[in-house]
């Protein structure tokens, strides 16, 4: 079960902010194992005089099975900052988990190259 800590900074955070970023994270459950509660922490900030003029920074803090994952973008507009973190949020998350199939898939593949040769290193 997915918990949300949602904090906006410079930025007044509405029910409909909320359920946005709720709605858009809520992909995040399937990592989620058991009954461990865990937790999204989101933080809205509005850039206020940056050198582009406003921007929403949002960053992104999720914990699942022990692992630490971090995203941080800044964008003009609030919907596509949150949409692109969500993105980035993913993309980190998949790519993780493709290389630890593949340090797997080269053990496994060692061990048995070690097995056909009868363990001679």
């Amino acid at each position: 079960m997915l918990t949300y800590k949602i904090t906006g900074d410079n930025v007044p955070m509405t029910e409909a902010d909320q359920s946005y970023i709720e709605k858009r994270f809520a992909r995040f459950e399937r990592f989620t194992k058991g009954e461990h509660h865990k937790e999204v922490t989101v933080t809205v900030r509005k850039m206020i005089g940056h050198e582009r003029g406003h921007a929403f920074m949002v960053e992104v803090a999720f914990n699942p099975a022990g692992q630490d994952y971090f995203v941080s973008t800044e964008q003009k507009d609030f919907h596509t900052a949150v949409d692109v973190a969500n993105n980035e949020l993913w993309r980190e998350i998949t790519g993780e988990k493709g290389r630890q199939d593949t340090l797997w898939y080269r053990g496994a593949r060692k061990i048995k190259e070690m097995m056909k040769k009868g363990f001679r290193v």
